[in-house]
């Protein structure tokens, strides 16, 4: 968006556009600063402008993204809790124009050691709130990075019931416990199949 101002007989002339650095410059007429201007916005439109704000990082996005998009999923508590572990992480430091696919190829190799579905999820959650970033908030990105790089395979899901017996030895073994509200949530899950993160709810 473009602003203009006179100031000591010239024209100040600002152009601002989310995810880009302010653009500024005086003109001797209102004329030749709004030429001036629609160019700028021109040529950040069609993204020939160069590269990203190098002051917004993806951690910037994530802080965001948490506050705005998270709050509305079922999950919510556990994306939370993702978003804070990734903000502590080094890749979330990384400005826009630095968040780059050998970027974030390293930093998925180096995830991999907690395993591949938590790597999945968080590469998924990371390329979600960029391209939220790019399609809603105006930030401007010539391409979502983490497209080019690619997701570890999940292994395929366990399907496992309980055999003849196993519920009564199950029940067997709380006798003895202290926690008594292990039966009711046991129950409640066999009889539901709800996940953990539901059943604490």
């Amino acid at each position: 968006m473009a602003t203009f101002q006179k100031r000591g007989g010239k024209w100040f002339a600002r152009v601002r556009k989310a995810g880009f650095p302010t653009q500024s410059k005086t003109f001797i007429s209102k004329r030749v600063a709004q030429v001036w201007a629609t160019q700028i916005e021109h040529s950040l439109e069609v993204g020939t402008a160069g590269l990203p704000d190098k002051t917004t990082s993806l951690g910037d996005l994530l802080r965001r993204y948490q506050k705005t998009v998270t709050p509305h999923k079922k999950s919510h508590k556990d994306e939370a809790r993702r978003i804070n572990w990734l903000l502590r992480r080094q890749i979330s430091t990384l400005s826009l124009s630095h968040l780059t696919p050998a970027r974030i190829s390293a930093f998925r190799d180096d995830r991999l050691k907690d395993g591949a579905t938590t790597t999945h999820c968080d590469l998924t959650l990371m390329r979600h709130c960029v391209e939220t970033a790019r399609r809603e908030w105006g930030i401007y990105l010539s391409n979502n990075p983490f497209d080019a790089v690619k997701k570890p395979k999940l292994n395929r899901g366990r399907e496992r019931r309980l055999q003849s017996g196993e519920y009564e030895a199950l029940m067997m073994a709380l006798s003895g416990s202290k926690a008594v509200y292990l039966r009711p949530i046991i129950d409640l899950a066999l009889g539901t199949a709800m996940r953990q993160s539901e059943l604490l709810q």
